[in-house]
């Protein structure tokens, strides 16, 4: 008899379940642009941590006091906002936008 496992995982998110904690912490900063994604570690954690995932795959700890690390969950997890104007110039309108 044969047993098969099959799971659905969402690529664009991790998951954060209370197994998803860390011990050990990484000390240096990654290259912003290997960074595919930063969550926080489950509140159940006896240590809070980011997990940041690296473009290949790879998952690595850093305590939530680094600061790389905090820079990158906000840049991350932040929605950007847009700024619209519109101006009517003879007739014309004009539509421009801050970031």
């Amino acid at each position: 008899t044969k047993l098969l496992l099959t799971f659905n995982i969402d690529g664009a998110k991790l998951s954060t379940a209370p197994g998803n904690c860390c011990f050990n912490f990484y000390t240096r900063p990654l290259p912003a642009n290997r960074v595919s994604n930063v969550i926080k570690t489950h509140s159940s954690c006896l240590r809070p941590a980011f997990i940041v995932q690296t473009v290949r795959g790879r998952q690595i700890c850093y305590s939530q006091t680094f600061q790389w690390a905090l820079d990158q969950y906000q840049k991350i997890n932040t929605p950007e906002v847009f700024y619209f104007n519109v101006s009517k110039s003879n007739g014309l309108s004009v539509i421009w936008g801050l970031v």
